[in-house]
């Protein structure tokens, strides 16, 4: 990934979803988890985690696709709602706590 990615994914889900303490962050971790599944960690130990299809994505690599090892999660960021983009959403949310941010179409459909 070309490091303009990084900033663009970061200037969009700051700009998405407004929470100061990821525009504040300093630096952040981008870890990509197959297709469009990403974990960014903030310099504040923040965790955001998008599009979350890794248990069964073919393209995550093998030693992510334990969900226990995302850490707490405070964020799910769902860009759409197929299924490969949805994927592990539920699962982490239960299992974190975690808040889940989508489209006003999305929550329609999952309100």
């Amino acid at each position: 990934m070309r490091p303009r990615n990084k900033t663009t994914i970061t200037a969009l889900v700051a700009g998405l979803v407004g929470l100061g303490w990821l525009a504040a962050a300093q630096a952040i971790d981008l870890q990509w988890y197959g297709q469009s599944a990403f974990k960014i960690t903030t310099d504040n130990g923040k965790i955001i985690v998008i599009d979350p299809f890794i248990t069964k994505n073919p393209k995550t690599p093998e030693e992510l696709k334990d969900l226990n090892k995302l850490g707490k999660v405070d964020l799910i960021l769902l860009t759409h709602g197929h299924g490969d983009h949805i994927g592990d959403t539920a699962a982490i949310a239960k299992m974190t706590g975690a808040k889940v941010a989508l489209n006003a179409d999305m929550g329609h459909t999952f309100g």
